[in-house]
């Protein structure tokens, strides 16, 4: 038992279990033994393990307090706060001076909502202990989730003072400053905290001690975020993710910064697969808490032990000069195992410019209920409506198509998870969902293609507008399976996603008037119907995946990964005339990435992915990794949707690097560079006419897209004083797009677009 007390002291967590361990094993009727096989075994994140020591040695020495108080953790781990209650009891029964006991009952009042009866179990905790550092800082912690800062200040700076290598307390300092807006005291709080979290390696095997490391990087995103840093805050969150993927607010926040670039754009659909993505695999590795379920208003803190059971309700408004304005409200609440939230989000915006008008209304009702201490259940209904004008990016707004008008509808739409805990290093998701998602669209100016012939001859090729109304009804199924392994220095993510879609297509064509003179030449009058189409099209996408985070060292973080896709879809259900036929996509995508920290200050991140696009909304129905070392490797599209519209199965490349360094003086820096490539060879609808003998079908022309985007961003940011930050970033990105149709003879008209764009800006 000495030897156990002596290994750990030093650290070595290994050499005090095998030593409690030969303890019981020279004397297996020996309870205070088993009670530290227990305590050793807990410290590893071994709860099935200590369970079945503590069980030994409580029956054989029934009065150990210390054995009470922990039993009483585990089982308020298991959130089975009422047997916490009674085994916290019995020890302070046993020993009325023990201040672990102490601690936890009072944890599980503030559990059960009675903030007052916990806080004064705290205070006795650190009356009775007073030089225990750790006590303070959870003292310090309930007094600031109740308002009280002088008093939160108090005992944290005494925790401080008490232990000032112990982060606990300058990571509830830090969160103190947060809530009370001095968000560049928390920045160096939590910054100071997280370079002290492996000094609790004496009480936390590393495994843990990344899992610790993960929240505490989890809350610095956030308050660099609140501090106006939002690509150091990117980048912290990406290095909680690697160090502990099973920590969901790291999720939630990266999902909250894809969304914020998402809605920075309404019709660029290039960050809706991670933020969505993101948000699922967060919901479903996180507790029952209706503030995680309830986006918006989720605080990235997690304090398992310090939350509290209670309803909530969020609402925020803005409104634009122009009249445009957005209304978010949310309800939710947790009790015990079970937490809802229940949404609304409607906007409304005229548009800056003729046809730019975009009206939607979401609602969502999300439920989240731990089944046991081990499974948790998560359900999500959807219902959106939208409708609006010309939203394209066009370099000149004027060339928006007026009378263009497009509504969507997902009718209530379906998500189905579920998480399965094996045991402390192995957990399971699965996903299941069912999207049904109408769309349709009048447009007056639905470009097509036309191939002429004389006497079957070709002597013409032209792109001209006809009327066209579209209607779309898809329904998708999706299911994923997923496999969490986690070790002390790897985690493996392998899984596999079955998706299959089925979409009802209408396609009407008019002649315009005016905009196809071509087409009155060869087809008729303006009004005459060019093609009416009713289509039923299937798709099928079968996806396995394996990604493995290897932790060389402290210092450096390797991550590999590889997907198979395998996608059968139809061959071209957006570009009429339409079609029926089906193609089928194969891929193999390889990953790789790293973090390499060559100084307690500097950071080196790369990566490279491939992946493949998907059908429809379907590529955004996922929880396969959608990052890897905080840079996003799945796209839901890259090519320009004013140009080329909407294209499915696109092979993507992504290739990126960025070196940082964080100065002592509060300076960060960044340098990064990223290379997009993207390719398509799909088919798009057409008519073929010959001048004299009006004969010729409705045609599908191969069409070829290669598009390339290369950027470069240097930041730098700085913080001044307690409450001043500044920082200016600049970012210069090429982008080329290449699309021609290679059947078509060059001679016969415009067969090519080559385009290239050049941007700078500052910020």
């Amino acid at each position: 038992m000495a030897e156990s007390y002596y290994q750990q002291s030093r650290g070595d967590l290994n050499g005090a279990l095998r030593a409690a361990e030969k303890a019981v094993a020279k004397s297996p009727n020996f309870g205070l033994g088993w009670a530290r096989v227990a305590e050793m075994e807990f410290s590893f994140g071994h709860t099935s393990l200590a369970w079945h020591a503590l069980e030994k040695g409580l029956a054989l020495a029934p009065r150990n307090a210390q054995a009470h108080a922990l039993k009483g953790f585990l089982l308020s781990a298991q959130n089975n706060i009422p047997a916490a209650l009674a085994e916290f009891d019995q020890a302070i029964a046993l020993d009325g001076a023990l201040g672990n006991a102490w601690l936890g009952r009072g944890l599980c009042k503030i559990k059960q909502g009675h903030a007052a009866a916990g806080r004064a179990d705290l205070t006795v905790a650190a009356t009775l202990e007073p030089q225990r550092a750790i006590l303070r800082s959870y003292l310090g912690k309930a007094f600031a989730n109740e308002g009280d800062r002088p008093r939160a200040a108090k005992e944290l700076a005494l925790a401080q003072k008490l232990d000032p290598a112990d982060p606990t307390g300058w990571l509830y300092s830090a969160l103190l400053n947060q809530q009370n807006n001095r968000i560049n005291e928390a920045v160096r709080d939590l910054e100071k905290s997280t370079e002290l979290n492996n000094n609790r390696g004496v009480y936390r095997s590393q495994m843990l001690l990344d899992q610790d490391r993960a929240v505490r990087s989890a809350n610095l995103a956030r308050i660099y975020d609140d501090a106006g840093l939002s690509d150091v805050a990117l980048r912290e969150a990406a290095r909680a993710t690697t160090a502990d993927y099973g920590n969901f607010a790291a999720h939630l926040f990266l999902s909250d910064s894809y969304s914020l670039a998402r809605r920075a754009n309404a019709t660029s659909q290039r960050f809706e697969t991670p933020a969505f993505s993101e948000y699922l695999v967060a919901s479903l590795l996180g507790p029952a808490d209706g503030r995680l379920l309830a986006q918006p208003v989720t605080q990235q803190e997690y304090s398992r032990l310090l939350e509290r059971d209670g309803l909530g309700f969020s609402s925020s408004t803005e409104y634009l000069s122009r009249g445009a304005w957005s209304q978010y409200a949310a309800q939710y609440g947790t009790w015990g195992r079970s937490s809802y939230a229940l949404e609304t989000d409607y906007q409304w915006d005229p548009g800056e410019t003729v046809s730019r008008n975009l009206e939607s209304r979401l609602f969502s009702v999300k439920f989240k209920q731990m089944l046991t201490p081990q499974d948790g259940l998560y359900l999500q209904v959807l219902d959106l409506w939208k409708n609006t004008g010309d939203l394209t990016q066009r370099f000149d707004p004027n060339q928006a198509v007026a009378g263009l008008h497009s509504r969507e509808k997902q009718e209530p739409s379906v998500v189905v998870g579920l998480d399965h805990q094996w045991s402390e290093s192995q957990r399971t998701l699965v996903l299941a969902s069912r999207f049904d998602s109408s769309f349709q669209q009048l447009n007056p100016r639905g470009s097509t293609f036309l191939v002429t012939e004389t006497f079957g001859v070709p002597d013409g090729f032209f792109r001209e507008d006809l009327t066209q109304s579209y209607e779309s009804r898809f329904t998708v199924h999706s299911l994923e399976l997923q496999h969490l392994i986690r070790t002390p220095n790897l985690q493996t993510i392998a899984g596999m996603r079955l998706q299959s879609g089925t979409d009802r297509l209408s396609n009407l064509q008019t002649i315009n008037v005016g905009n196809a003179p071509n087409f009155e030449i060869y087809f008729g009058n303006p009004g005459d119907i060019i093609a009416s189409q009713s289509l039923r099209l299937r798709s099928l996408r079968i996806s396995p995946y394996l990604y493995e985070h290897w932790q060389v060292c402290d210092q450096l973080w390797l991550i590999g990964g590889v997907s198979y896709d395998y996608q059968s879809q139809p061959r071209n259900a957006f570009f009429a005339p339409l079609d029926d036929g089906t193609e089928i996509h194969r891929q193999l995508s390889p990953k790789a990435a790293l973090i390499w920290n060559p100084t307690s200050r500097a950071t080196v991140r790369a990566a490279y992915s491939r992946s493949l696009g998907g059908f429809d909304l379907d590529q955004s129905v996922r929880i396969e990794p959608t990052q890897l070392a905080g840079f996003v490797q799945t796209y839901r599209g890259l090519f320009p949707d004013s140009v080329v519209g909407g294209v499915s199965g696109a092979r993507m490349d992504a290739a990126d690097l960025s070196l940082e360094y964080r100065f002592p003086s509060g300076t960060y820096a960044a340098v990064s560079g990223q290379l997009l490539r993207s390719r398509s060879d799909h088919e798009v609808g057409g008519f073929r006419r010959d001048l004299f003998t009006s004969a010729g079908p409705a045609i599908q022309l191969n069409e070829r897209l290669r598009y390339q985007e290369r950027s470069l961003e240097v930041s730098l940011h700085q913080l001044l004083g307690d409450m001043f930050a500044v920082g200016v970033r600049y970012r210069c990105s090429e982008a080329r797009l290449s699309q021609a149709y290679p059947e078509i003879d060059p001679t016969l008209g415009t067969t090519s677009i080559n385009s290239r764009g050049l941007m700078n800006s500052v910020r």
